[in-house]
């Protein structure tokens, strides 16, 4: 998502050329993503090395594993942010979607069909793509 749609709106929104919906709304839209990815990532590794052999002796066990994101590593306050702006980002999204014409809903709908369709999905989107006549 971080990279096919949140990078992408915002990167675009920075030129009035180019921009899809304006740079407050790109930015709410996917609040702290940025964040958040590295937290679920850091989580998962080591949910994974739980389950592997001797993972128990590695990281714990899932209590343990909790323990160590929620309460030492204190990664998931970053979701505090997150959910500050959430029902913002709804509203941004419901709006932009339900518009005639709507060149944000071109830019999902492509960005979709080129990630179900395509084995070149882990390509960002470029202007051209999303531009409607």
């Amino acid at each position: 998502m971080k990279h096919d749609y949140a990078d992408p709106l915002r990167n675009f929104a920075r030129s009035k050329d180019t921009a899809i919906i304006p740079v407050y709304e790109a930015k709410t839209l996917f609040g702290n993503i940025d964040n958040l990815l590295p937290v679920n990532e850091a989580f998962l590794t080591d949910l994974e090395k739980m389950v592997a052999p001797n993972g128990s002796r590695t990281v714990g066990g899932v209590g343990d594993v909790a323990l160590k994101h929620f309460k030492e590593l204190r990664g998931f306050e970053q979701y505090r942010q997150y959910y500050v702006k959430r029902e913002d980002a709804q509203l941004i999204f419901e709006r932009e979607v339900s518009k005639r014409s709507s060149r944000f809903a071109s830019f999902i709908d492509v960005g979709l069909h080129l990630h179900f369709s395509s084995s070149h999905s882990h390509l960002p989107l470029t202007a051209h793509q999303v531009s409607i006549n």
